[in-house]
């Protein structure tokens, strides 16, 4: 037999699990896309501005649980694609997928799915920057991607995760 206090912890549990599941839908019909200004909302309530370049937009932003989707087919213009960062400190870190293929103006939002902090960053000399700054766990970073070309990046806490953009007319 449960106790009130654990029957009141499954239901704690399962009204979380459901509002994530509910927000998650909610951000996948609005699709994701990134606006032309960019923002940071990490978990904590801190909130700030920066510019993102001329030719791209980016956003930082806390999430819930968001979908688990990832795309490595084009998306078309004003699309998104979804990369999650996934694994742990014992099997060590990565984006998922590490390369996606999308279409100029297609937005890509980068999930952290891990218990620890990460950046999605473009590796230097890249002709289109972005840094997401530090994205704590449940944080998401969207950033729209304007040229074609292939851009790699990594993260800046754990310089062995590395993915890489192949943006196509």
């Amino acid at each position: 037999m449960r106790t009130p206090m654990a029957r009141a912890a499954r239901r704690s549990a399962f009204l979380a699990i459901g509002t994530g599941l509910l927000f998650s839908l909610v951000l996948a019909g609005c699709g994701l896309t990134g606006g032309g200004s960019a923002s940071a909302n990490q978990p904590g309530g801190a909130m700030s501005t920066s510019t993102a370049s001329a030719s791209a937009t980016e956003t930082a932003s806390s999430t819930a649980t968001v979908s688990s989707r990832a795309t490595s087919t084009p998306t078309s213009g004003g699309q998104h694609a979804v990369v999650r960062v996934i694994g742990s400190v014992a099997t060590g870190y990565a984006f998922l997928p590490a390369t996606i293929t999308i279409k100029v103006g297609a937005t890509v939002t980068w999930i952290n799915a891990t218990s620890a902090p990460h950046t999605s960053t473009s590796d230097i000399g890249s002709t289109l920057t972005w840094d997401s700054h530090t994205m704590n766990p449940e944080g998401a970073y969207r950033f729209t991607f304007t040229q074609v070309g292939t851009f790699h990046y990594h993260c800046g806490i754990h310089p062995g995760m590395r993915g890489t953009i192949i943006v196509i007319a």
